[in-house]
Protein backbone atom coordinates (compact mmCIF):
# COMPACT_ATOMS: atom_id res chain seq x y z
CA UNK A 1 0.00 0.00 0.00
CA UNK A 2 1.27 3.43 -0.68
CA UNK A 3 2.48 5.05 2.82
CA UNK A 4 1.68 9.18 2.69
CA UNK A 5 1.75 12.42 4.54
CA UNK A 6 -1.33 14.07 5.12
CA UNK A 7 -0.67 17.82 5.11
CA UNK A 8 -3.41 19.74 7.32
CA UNK A 9 -5.22 18.93 10.53
CA UNK A 10 -8.22 20.83 10.13
CA UNK A 11 -12.35 20.73 10.08
CA UNK A 12 -11.80 19.54 5.93
CA UNK A 13 -9.72 16.69 6.92
CA UNK A 14 -13.04 15.54 8.73
CA UNK A 15 -14.73 14.51 5.69
CA UNK A 16 -12.19 13.14 3.84
CA UNK A 17 -9.86 10.86 6.65
CA UNK A 18 -11.86 8.22 6.07
CA UNK A 19 -11.51 7.82 2.56
CA UNK A 20 -7.91 8.93 2.54
CA UNK A 21 -7.40 5.80 4.59
CA UNK A 22 -9.26 3.61 2.76
CA UNK A 23 -6.89 4.66 -0.52
CA UNK A 24 -3.79 4.84 1.69
CA UNK A 25 -1.21 3.95 4.58
CA UNK A 26 -1.22 7.35 6.68
CA UNK A 27 2.13 7.57 8.81
CA UNK A 28 1.57 10.93 9.86
CA UNK A 29 0.54 14.54 9.57
CA UNK A 30 1.55 17.62 8.79
CA UNK A 31 0.55 20.90 10.09
CA UNK A 32 2.05 24.32 10.07
CA UNK A 33 0.00 25.36 14.03
CA UNK A 34 2.68 24.97 16.12
CA UNK A 35 -0.23 23.96 18.65
CA UNK A 36 -1.05 21.21 16.78
CA UNK A 37 2.43 19.45 16.10
CA UNK A 38 3.35 16.61 19.22
CA UNK A 39 -0.17 15.65 18.86
CA UNK A 40 -2.49 13.01 17.54
CA UNK A 41 -5.04 12.50 15.30
CA UNK A 42 -7.49 9.05 15.81
CA UNK A 43 -8.61 7.63 12.93
CA UNK A 44 -8.10 3.87 12.06
CA UNK A 45 -5.41 4.53 14.25
CA UNK A 46 -3.39 6.74 16.33
CA UNK A 47 -1.10 8.98 13.96
CA UNK A 48 1.23 11.49 15.01
CA UNK A 49 0.69 15.25 13.71
CA UNK A 50 4.52 16.91 12.78
CA UNK A 51 5.55 19.85 11.55
CA UNK A 52 5.90 20.15 7.16
CA UNK A 53 9.91 20.44 7.83
CA UNK A 54 9.88 17.04 9.01
CA UNK A 55 9.04 15.64 5.29
CA UNK A 56 12.84 15.99 4.67
CA UNK A 57 13.46 13.09 7.32
CA UNK A 58 10.48 10.88 6.80
CA UNK A 59 9.95 7.97 4.44
CA UNK A 60 6.72 8.24 2.39
CA UNK A 61 5.83 7.78 -1.46
CA UNK A 62 3.16 10.80 -1.63
CA UNK A 63 1.86 13.44 0.92
CA UNK A 64 -2.23 14.04 0.32
CA UNK A 65 -3.11 17.67 0.94
CA UNK A 66 -6.05 18.09 3.07
CA UNK A 67 -7.46 20.97 3.31
CA UNK A 68 -9.68 23.35 0.81
CA UNK A 69 -8.54 26.71 1.77
CA UNK A 70 -4.72 27.04 2.16
CA UNK A 71 -4.27 23.83 -0.97
CA UNK A 72 -2.20 25.78 -3.30
CA UNK A 73 -0.11 27.78 0.00
CA UNK A 74 0.43 23.96 0.93
CA UNK A 75 1.78 22.70 -2.57
CA UNK A 76 3.91 25.75 -3.24
CA UNK A 77 5.42 24.82 0.63
CA UNK A 78 5.86 20.99 -0.37
CA UNK A 79 7.59 21.81 -3.45
CA UNK A 80 10.08 24.49 -1.56
CA UNK A 81 10.65 21.69 1.44
CA UNK A 82 11.84 19.34 -1.59
CA UNK A 83 8.82 17.09 -2.49
CA UNK A 84 8.25 16.23 -6.11
CA UNK A 85 5.24 17.68 -8.16
CA UNK A 86 4.22 14.42 -8.76
CA UNK A 87 3.80 12.86 -4.93
CA UNK A 88 1.90 16.02 -3.91
CA UNK A 89 -1.99 14.12 -4.06
CA UNK A 90 -4.71 17.00 -4.28
CA UNK A 91 -7.53 14.44 -5.82
CA UNK A 92 -9.28 14.42 -2.49
CA UNK A 93 -9.85 18.03 -2.73
CA UNK A 94 -10.82 18.22 -6.07
CA UNK A 95 -13.31 15.35 -5.61
CA UNK A 96 -14.95 17.18 -2.23
CA UNK A 97 -14.25 20.16 -3.14
CA UNK A 98 -13.87 20.62 -7.34
CA UNK A 99 -11.15 23.02 -7.29
CA UNK A 100 -11.91 25.11 -10.40
CA UNK A 101 -9.48 25.21 -13.15
CA UNK A 102 -8.77 28.63 -12.61
CA UNK A 103 -7.16 28.33 -9.01
CA UNK A 104 -4.89 25.15 -10.28
CA UNK A 105 -3.83 27.74 -12.95
CA UNK A 106 -3.34 30.02 -10.87
CA UNK A 107 -1.43 28.13 -8.53
CA UNK A 108 0.91 27.44 -11.33
CA UNK A 109 1.36 30.33 -12.06
CA UNK A 110 2.55 31.52 -8.60
CA UNK A 111 4.46 29.30 -8.31
CA UNK A 112 6.34 29.54 -11.37
CA UNK A 113 6.19 33.48 -12.28
CA UNK A 114 5.03 33.04 -16.01
CA UNK A 115 2.20 33.23 -17.29
CA UNK A 116 2.38 32.01 -20.74
CA UNK A 117 3.37 28.52 -20.00
CA UNK A 118 2.62 25.96 -22.46
CA UNK A 119 2.89 22.95 -19.92
CA UNK A 120 -0.24 25.10 -17.68
CA UNK A 121 -2.16 24.78 -20.94
CA UNK A 122 -1.33 21.12 -20.94
CA UNK A 123 -2.07 20.50 -17.44
CA UNK A 124 -5.39 22.65 -17.68
CA UNK A 125 -6.46 19.98 -21.05
CA UNK A 126 -5.49 17.17 -18.77
CA UNK A 127 -7.78 18.22 -15.94
CA UNK A 128 -10.27 19.39 -18.55
CA UNK A 129 -10.41 15.24 -19.81
CA UNK A 130 -10.58 14.65 -16.11
CA UNK A 131 -13.83 15.89 -15.48
CA UNK A 132 -15.00 14.66 -19.33
CA UNK A 133 -14.92 17.97 -20.73
CA UNK A 134 -12.04 16.95 -23.61
CA UNK A 135 -10.58 13.39 -24.75
CA UNK A 136 -7.05 14.77 -25.58
CA UNK A 137 -5.35 16.59 -22.78
CA UNK A 138 -3.89 12.89 -21.33
CA UNK A 139 -2.55 12.11 -24.72
CA UNK A 140 -1.19 15.23 -25.28
CA UNK A 141 0.55 15.88 -21.96
CA UNK A 142 2.43 12.03 -22.41
CA UNK A 143 3.63 13.72 -25.63
CA UNK A 144 5.32 16.39 -23.77
CA UNK A 145 6.85 14.11 -21.87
Amino acid sequence: MIKVLVFGTGDYLNKILKRIEECYEIIGFLDNQIEKQNTYIRGKNIYPVMSPQNVKELSFDKVVIASNNYASEMFSQLLSLGVREHDIVVDFVSIIRKIYIYDFLKMQVNLHGEENRFDIAVKYSVIEEYYGKNKYGYALYKKCK
